[in-house]
């Protein structure tokens, strides 16, 4: 199985404007490997998932409803400060790259995977 990547060495003119916290670094190779070196692990997880979406509506039929309303406000709260955060991370380098660059449009949307200031949340992104 050939698990190498070869990604065409981008030259960017602007320089970002934000270096990578620690967290925001991730290497997105090593998790290519480990999924593909790993491949019946994930499939098992997906099929757990899958049915557990399918079985779990059935099982709670006839019992109560939950009380998420805390739980579900504190959810949405966290995701609009990530929201926020990561808009904040992105859109510089993003609005160079797009426009300060005559192959932006291709490098940003079908190329990129960046492991600067905004690494994390576009492979959060694009893992969806």
């Amino acid at each position: 199985m050939n698990t190498s990547y070869e990604f065409p060495n981008w030259t960017y003119e602007y320089p970002f404007r934000f270096e990578p916290y620690n967290f925001e670094v991730i290497d997105t190779y090593k998790i290519r490997v480990w999924i593909s070196g790993h491949r019946p692990t994930v499939i098992f997880i997906a099929f757990l998932y899958v049915l557990f979406v399918q079985f779990a509506p059935k099982l709670m039929k006839d019992r109560p409803a939950f009380d998420l309303r805390r739980a579900l406000a504190v959810w949405n709260f966290a995701l609009a400060l990530f929201s926020v955060a990561a808009f904040y991370r992105t859109f510089p380098d993003f609005y160079d790259l797009w426009w300060g660059n005559p192959n932006g449009p291709y490098e940003t949307v079908c190329v990129r995977f960046v492991q600067k200031s905004y690494g994390n949340y576009e492979f959060l992104l694009k893992s969806r």
